[in-house]
């Protein structure tokens, strides 16, 4: 099978030249991030989404899912939730499916790949700041839940996906969070996020947290990492994975104890309601912009009879 690699400013895929087949690609963006949005401005305080629920963080602050290992930042209320890119992604995937086999209805293969699709765990940044939620951790490994990514059901022509990845683009179908910045519209979330995140690691407050939590990998014998703030357990590449794994338990081991996630979180959130406060107008077009997103993806999902 030949791999072409087609790609367009934020937007990237692996495409196969074999026809008709589903194809495994991340095509909108390459990370990860949290957070939902109902339309409008936003409310003061950051919103976490558990299933179909909003819970808002007491005083601004930064909140830990624990079921799902995520941490919601202020920030995120400005953009697409988890759940709500993997609808624009799958929106997306059949918007190409259409153009590329110059079709109006939606190929059933693609309409059972965008149910699929929506139906799996989202992607998340799940260690921020670390190790930390050690059950989760032991359940699903360092990397967390791993569903298949959003498979495009590709063309012959590599031009005609080309084409097609384009006019995808064009309907607003890119994605738009902290983490997920496909194009301009996103730069002030993620302009927010890497500074917020730069100001908690040089704070004095996190300094000291850093170091107890380092202690506490320290008294049970593994030795201090001092290069990286995300990491307290200096790994050794050779290891095994049930060694690796059993050095990022320890790390999560400590930092649950001593409540290190959630102390590290509210000091950047801090940083983002400055930050908030500072370029407020800059956010809420952001968040109006990825609304209007969900609302296409929204449409074409039901068109398709997925939701």
């Amino acid at each position: 099978m030949v791999r072409d690699e087609v790609s367009l400013g934020g937007l990237s895929t692996a495409a196969s030249r074999t026809a008709g087949l589903l194809l495994a690609v991340l095509v909108f963006s390459s990370c990860s991030a949290p957070i939902d949005g109902e339309g409008g401005s936003p409310s003061n305080y950051p919103r976490t989404r558990t299933g179909d629920t909003y819970h808002a963080a007491p005083d601004g602050g930064a909140l830990l899912d624990w079921k799902s290992a995520t941490i919601t930042l202020p920030i995120d209320r400005y953009g697409m939730s988890l759940s709500e890119m993997l609808m624009v992604e799958a929106a997306g995937g059949l918007e190409f499916a259409r153009c590329v086999w110059q079709t109006d209805d939606y190929p059933p293969a693609a309409v059972e790949e965008a149910v699929r699709y929506i139906g799996s765990t989202p992607m998340a940044n799940h260690w921020r700041y670390g190790s930390w939620d050690a059950d989760y951790m032991a359940r699903h490994g360092y990397e967390g839940v791993l569903d298949d990514p959003l498979m495009l059901l590709v063309g012959q022509s590599r031009e005609q996906n080309q084409v097609c990845l384009e006019r995808m683009r064009g309907m607003g179908l890119a994605l738009l969070s902290s983490e997920h910045i496909g194009d301009s519209s996103g730069a002030p979330l993620g302009r927010g996020s890497w500074q917020s995140y730069e100001q908690t690691m040089a704070d004095p407050a996190f300094l000291s947290l850093l170091e107890r939590w380092r202690n506490c990998v320290g008294q049970a014998g593994y030795a201090i990492e001092t290069d990286s703030p995300a990491n307290a357990v200096k790994k050794d590449h050779a290891w095994s994975e049930e060694q690796m794994l059993r050095a990022n338990l320890v790390e999560a081991e400590c930092a649950d104890s001593m409540g290190y996630t959630q102390q590290v979180a509210d000091i950047e959130a801090a940083y983002q309601l400055e930050y908030i406060r500072q370029h407020e107008a800059e956010l809420v077009r952001a968040k109006q912009e990825a609304d209007e997103r969900l609302a296409t993806a929204t449409r074409i999902l039901r068109e398709a009879g997925v939701a």
